[in-house]
């Protein structure tokens, strides 16, 4: 193993919970202070990603019925090592139900209706996909075992679970209780196949970090990074963002000069090329997978439909 010793201790530089794809978030938010020769160049990297992205599966494959025993082993061979959804993906919220509601804590109920309606077809399908890929068609596992939910406050985390329960337990009982949702810290040194992340927060009014802006800040910016790489570096398959259009993915969001983490993590999932920063980092960015909304609309310039995306 890829070490380093230490007065105190020892520094392990090798990643083994996260595919690449989704380590290399990390790594450009926070984990890219390598080590370089007096020239600048590279000696060692602060972080080493080792488990590749899985080979893309298909959801489809769910629902294959029981095959003959020959095509049976083709089949269970063909899914091994496959996963059917993308290291990265988000979910681009921005309607007039996407606002963020205060009361005791901070909510949003248009990504609560989002992540549910996630959970009940992608996240059923999922389930089913992971039982026929162990053989047994026809079957589920637990939806639970497969999905972690987690969001900055307790106010959503509390939205989200009562969203569950009144929609998903009926079919899959105590579903609401088994599942983990909860903020960041209910996930600090866990890990699961998927984790989907509410963001909650609309959009900043700080457009980089300074030394007195921290209130200007979302909350997911006031700590330099480290609440999203704990949320993101959770996943060990598939990291799907449901957040604000404002916030991760607005001209000032993808500004290279805006050193915020969400508008970080914005530039990473829309695949932005910095190739400076991806030399400094190591972590080449390429686009993730976008999974709604799916609304058409049309306009009449080219300029107008940048700014609109």
């Amino acid at each position: 193993m890829n070490q380093v010793l230490l007065v105190d201790g020892l520094l392990l530089r090798e990643h083994y919970r996260c595919a690449r794809s989704i380590i290399n978030v990390c790594i450009d938010l926070l984990y890219h202070d390598h080590d370089r020769d007096l020239r600048g160049a590279l000696i060692e990297r602060e972080l080493i990603p080792v488990i590749p992205d899985p080979r893309p599966g298909d959801l489809a494959d769910a629902d294959i019925a029981l095959l003959d025993a020959e095509q049976e082993r083709h089949l269970l061979e063909q899914m091994k090592d496959t996963f059917p959804l993308p290291p990265l993906a988000f979910y681009q919220t921005g309607g007039t139900n996407d606002e963020p509601v205060k009361q005791e804590s901070w909510s949003n109920p248009g990504e609560v209706e989002a992540i549910v309606r996630w959970l009940q077809s992608q996240g059923r399908q999922l389930a089913k996909w992971t039982a026929r890929a162990a053989g047994r068609p026809g079957e589920s596992a637990d939806l639970a075992s497969l999905v972690a939910i987690v969001t900055p406050f307790r106010g959503q985390a509390k939205a989200i679970k009562e969203s569950i329960k009144k929609h998903l337990d009926g079919d899959d009982p105590g579903l609401s209780e088994r599942m983990t949702v909860g903020t960041v810290h209910t996930l600090q040194g866990a890990e699961k196949p998927v984790v989907l992340f509410s963001a909650v927060n609309k959009d900043s009014l700080a457009i980089k970090r300074t030394a007195d802006n921290h209130r200007e800040r979302v909350f997911i910016d006031r700590d330099d990074g480290r609440l999203l790489n704990v949320a993101i570096s959770r996943a060990q398959k598939s990291f799907i963002l449901f957040g604000h259009s404002d916030l991760f993915f607005s001209h000032q969001a993808l500004n290279p000069n805006n050193d915020l983490p969400s508008a970080i993590v914005g530039r990473c999932l829309a695949g932005v090329r910095e190739a400076a920063h991806e030399a400094l980092t190591g972590a080449p960015r390429h686009p993730a997978r976008k999974l709604g909304p799916t609304t058409l609309m049309i306009v009449e310039s080219a300029h107008k439909a940048g700014i609109i995306q």
